[in-house]
């Protein structure tokens, strides 16, 4: 009996460690409907929900998927009555475990935009609906009395500037307070809220001033009520790009901070007051949103790693210590919106498609969903190319004071919206190329090894007479070669580690394109 107990509790012990296989997988409605992804989130059971939005129709849909990416339900967004219908932009899980979905609407008594926000079971179905008059709201999480903080910008009709807006609900969706905080003299923007240990509100996002053609970043304390404790401004003193603080993370009494400057990405430790402990630009981090308004989020795995996003040369993600020392640095075959830290450490990269790329037929639909889930370091399927050793440098940073004044406004309403259901088509493989020629050379070419420890051979299966040209993450071409025969071998250890393009033409005409790695 003690050895068949012993058998019993091993077996449970492994159904409850099942192993969550590697997969690429393509979404997309029913009937061809172009389907973009918006923003993810894991449900209470550790699977995965979409929010994004159907191109054909123009409607929101709110998607579950199970551990090997096969949907499990799909709703659709409808407002009674009334033609047009919200756009989701964020999700977030809640306590008791539902989710809480923003975006906006049209009002159509206004012409303007207001925010939408609601709260889902865990089948996807309304547990209320409402709107609010401050448009422009973008990041939620949840409140220590299960309400909901949320941030973004206000469009004043009487002003060319939006402003940073902050609205409080109740766990029904009823308004408490409101705030509009004009930060320096031109426009303003949250980016991200969340609740710290002492029960206030931070705040990240960016700020201009009238005579500033660049944006600063902005980190703020609010109170409970809505008063601003303190407030900070960032950005380098001698590079002019655009800052902004996109997600915060707290952690034992320290605030990890995501930033970006238009090239790389710079992450910050602060403590509780807003004093910078470190600031370190990560190379090869560029993150382009691609016009979905989308802002990255900053993750934490439970061996105390942070995770976030870029779109470096496609996508890719990085994942480092809490000191931003040992960097990896993984890439995918992707345009991501969003990673995810699942089961034994696996990571969901979710994305769209299509890429830009050499493809003999344009695919159909035109827009898709993407989804490779791979192992920690980013390797198990052809749409993953694995990673590579990253690197930081100290960045220098300004902190500066700000000047805010804070208004009231706001008008939080009940409104009827309801689900429908909608078939999802799927098949497995990467999202697609676009674009480009009908060739049949394209195939016919083998890079290798990939990575790269140094050297890299190209092989064609013919001879032909034409140019290779390597491509760093910056898109600069930084080597150039001729070829005639089938075989060419390039040194590449003169360059930095990471992940490169190369193009191979003849007569002006592409014969292939591609990625390889570089980790010497």
């Amino acid at each position: 009996m003690k050895y068949l107990y012993s058998f019993l509790l091993s077996f449970i012990v492994l159904l409850g460690n099942a192993q969550i296989n590697p997969y690429s997988k393509v979404l997309w409605g029913e009937n061809d409907f172009g389907t973009q992804a918006y923003s993810s989130c894991q449900d209470f059971d550790n699977k995965t929900i979409i929010i994004g939005e159907f191109a054909g129709i123009n409607k929101s849909f709110i998607m579950k998927i199970d551990d090997e990416g096969n949907p499990i339900w799909t709703r659709t967004i409808i407002q009674e009555n009334n033609n047009f219908n919200p756009k989701l932009i964020n999700i977030t899980n809640t306590i008791d475990s539902c989710q809480f979905v923003l975006g906006s609407v049209y009002n159509q008594s206004n012409n303007n935009q207001d925010a939408f926000f609601a709260k889902i079971d865990r089948n996807g179905n309304f547990l209320w609906t409402k709107t609010n008059s401050l448009g422009g709201l973008v990041n939620v999480s949840e409140t220590a009395d299960s309400g909901f903080i949320l941030t973004g910008e206000h469009d004043f009709s009487s002003s060319v500037y939006q402003q940073l807006s902050v609205v409080k609900v109740t766990k029904n969706g009823s308004l408490e307070w409101s705030r509009i905080i004009r930060f320096g003299t031109a426009l303003s923007k949250g980016l991200t809220v969340i609740q710290n240990d002492n029960g206030n509100y931070m705040v990240t996002g960016h700020y201009k001033n009238e005579n500033e053609t660049k944006t600063t970043a902005l980190l703020i304390e609010l109170s409970n009520t809505g008063e601003v404790n303190w407030s900070y401004g960032f950005n380098n003193p001698t590079i002019g790009y655009h800052y902004e603080i996109e997600d915060i993370l707290i952690h034992n009494n320290e605030y990890y901070l995501l930033m970006h400057n238009q090239v790389n990405t710079i992450l910050i430790k602060t403590d509780t007051l807003g004093n910078v402990l470190y600031a370190k630009e990560i190379i090869s981090t560029y993150y382009n949103d691609m016009f979905y308004g989308i802002n990255r989020k900053l993750h934490k795995n439970d061996q105390d790693e942070l995770l976030f996003i870029h779109t470096d040369l496609d996508g890719g993600f990085i994942k480092t210590d809490l000191n931003c020392e040992n960097i990896i640095n993984g890439t995918v075959f992707l345009p991501i919106i969003d990673i995810q830290v699942k089961e034994q450490n696996k990571l969901l990269a979710i994305g769209n498609g299509p890429i830009n790329g050499v493809k003999s037929t344009q695919p159909f639909p035109y827009e898709t969903v993407g989804l490779i889930q791979m192992d920690s370091l980013g390797y198990g399927t052809e749409c993953a190319y694995g990673s590579y050793q990253g690197y930081s440098e100290d960045f220098e940073l300004q902190q500066l004071e700000t000047v805010y004044l804070v208004e009231g406004g706001g008008i939080s309403t009940n409104i009827l919206f309801e689900t429908g259901n909608i078939e999802m088509s799927q098949r497995n493989g990467c999202v697609d190329f676009i674009g480009g020629i009908d060739n049949s050379l394209e195939n016919s070419v083998s890079i290798y090894p990939n990575p790269s420890q140094g050297w890299i051979n190209f092989e064609m299966e013919v001879e032909i007479d034409g140019i290779i040209s390597i491509i760093n993450p910056l898109g600069q071409t930084i080597h150039q070669e001729t070829i005639k025969q089938i075989q060419t071998k390039i040194d590449l250890n003169r360059f930095e580690n990471g992940v490169y393009l190369y193009r191979i033409e003849s007569d002006k005409v592409l014969i292939s394109s591609g990625r390889f790695i570089l980790n010497k």
